[in-house]
Formats: C-alpha cells, sequence, structure tokens
C-alpha cells in the first residue's frame, strides 16, 4: 500500500503574503475615504456597496489597516466614525 504524498509549501521568511484582489481594492477604498480624517461608517459601507465591496471584505481591510471606530458625541445621534490608526 502506497502512502498519498502531500506537497511541501515554502515560504519566505519574514514576507507577508499579499491580499486577496478584493481586499486590495477594499484597502484602497478605505484609505481614499478616510484620508482626510473620521467619516461616519454608514457613509462608508453605503458607498462600499455601491463599488460592489462585500461588508466581509471591508471589514477584513479595516482590521488590517488598524481603523478605529469610534463614537461621535457631538450630535444626539452619535453616528460611528472610522478613522484611520495614527
Amino acid at each position: 500500500m502506497k502512502k498519498k504524498m502531500t506537497p511541501i509549501r515554502f515560504h519566505s521568511a519574514g514576507r507577508k503574503k499579499r491580499p486577496a484582489p478584493a481586499r486590495e481594492k477594499a484597502i484602497y477604498f478605505l484609505k481614499a475615504q478616510l484620508y482626510k480624517g473620521p467619516v461616519i461608517a454608514q457613509v462608508i459601507l453605503n458607498r462600499a456597496k455601491l463599488l460592489q465591496i462585500s461588508i466581509k471584505t471591508l471589514y477584513r481591510a479595516k482590521k488590517e489597516l488598524e481603523v478605529a471606530s469610534i463614537k461621535e458625541k457631538e450630535s444626539n445621534k452619535g453616528a460611528w466614525l472610522w478613522k484611520l490608526h495614527d
């Protein structure tokens, strides 16, 4: 009986894997939306939807960029804002 051989996968030490194209698009989108300062999260979600960026992909990009979610205190509604990591 022969054993099934599995291929060996080599990974470059210290190199990050390149994100999937959809996530790259989401990362670029978030940087473009947030470079001037905080933006209401719902506005970003609506714009992403128009560009056919999925919510999951957007949140993965948000995590990768270390985008902060902050609660707006100045208005009665208290909207959530997204802000690029300092």
